[in-house]
């Protein structure tokens, strides 16, 4: 069994490059076995210490373990932002005409 290091956070196209296979058959065998992440969410440890297992690779897992992965929110805006004015904000008057053209003879 062979050691092969990864760092944090653990993505299928990572795992795929330090377990020399493709990232389709990672896919397929984390499918097996009830795992369905998207191709660039970082998966848990374990799971991708069991999948290397399964291959013949022991995976040593480099970096932090805390679940910081370099996202700051954005902050919330200080002041309330303005309404918007669409056509959903005034009464429908079936006798009006909706849009008044300058330019176009009334019907």
């Amino acid at each position: 069994m062979r050691d092969a290091p990864i760092h944090r956070p653990v993505t299928i196209p990572n795992l795929a490059k330090v377990l020399d296979s493709k990232p389709y058959h990672l896919m397929a065998k984390l499918i097996k076995i009830g795992v369905f992440p998207a191709p660039n969410e970082a998966i848990d440890d374990l799971i991708a210490i069991e999948l290397a297992a399964s291959i013949g690779i022991r995976l040593i897992i480099i970096g932090n373990d805390d679940d910081d992965d370099g996202f700051t929110p954005r902050p919330l805006p200080t002041k309330p932002t303005p309404p918007v004015n669409d056509f959903r904000s005034t009464k429908y008057e079936p006798n009006k005409p909706r849009h008044s053209n300058p330019h176009q003879p009334p019907c």
